[in-house]
């Protein structure tokens, strides 16, 4: 039985930080929108709405996405993580939004995909 608990947690979380597409897309998506080009990562997924961290030599935000018909789109970046309230105001509904932080704070994706 745990090894089934195991298995699914890491099922889950491969799916919340994305796929290596979906982190590929959302890296072009950034550098598109003119926003530092660094290193993005980590990415979390929830749904059509995504968190990544973009880290370079001068400075680190975090910018938040949203997927419109299939294709990545910057809402906003900033200084820090956003929380769920920030994250509503850009349009993410709430559950998604609690999900969404939770998920970033709890640092799940932990290595690129």
């Amino acid at each position: 039985m745990p090894i089934l608990l195991l298995l699914t947690t890491i099922a889950l979380s491969s799916a919340v930080c994305g796929s290596a597409a979906d982190h590929k897309a959302i890296s072009a998506a950034i550098k598109r929108h003119g926003h530092v080009v660094g290193t993005v990562f980590p990415t979390t997924i929830v749904g059509n709405y995504a968190d990544a961290a973009v880290t370079s030599a001068h400075s680190d935000v975090s910018v938040l996405l949203v997927k419109k018909n299939g294709s990545w789109k910057v809402l906003a970046a900033g200084g820090g993580a956003y929380d769920s309230g920030t994250m509503e105001r850009y349009g993410i509904p709430a559950a998604t939004a609690t999900k969404l932080s939770r998920e970033v704070q709890q640092a799940v994706c932990a290595s690129p995909p």
